[in-house]
């Protein structure tokens, strides 16, 4: 994976550069090989979150559950715990700006 190896940065801001720094993370976008890699590192995503129902499509999840009762609050939230400790675990921090809560009903 030499691709990955020695790969470097610069800002360019009102017509001025920033220094070079390392990427220490993260796969080239455009690669051919990138959306294979992202598929494995989040391979286990849906063992976290057996307690509702997650569809995922590239980088995008969407996470619910039908709540009919107090106990279907909990599993979610538990669900939600797993996320956070997922997320943790492989060091890939989520963007809660882009996260946001949806409420259907009949009544609130």
């Amino acid at each position: 994976m030499d691709f990955l190896k020695a790969r470097k940065f610069r800002v360019k801001v009102n017509g001025g550069y920033s220094g070079w720094q390392n990427v220490t993370s993260g796969i080239p976008q455009g690669s051919v090989l990138g959306p294979l890699l992202f598929l494995i590192y989040i391979n286990d995503l849906m063992e976290c979150c057996d307690e509702s129902y997650i569809f995922v499509f590239a980088d995008d999840a969407k996470i619910y559950r039908h709540i009919q009762c107090p106990d279907d609050c909990k599993l979610l939230q538990y669900t939600l715990a797993g996320l956070q400790s997922w997320s943790q675990k492989w060091l890939l921090s989520l963007d809660t700006r882009k996260c946001c809560v949806v409420s259907y009903g009949r009544s609130n």
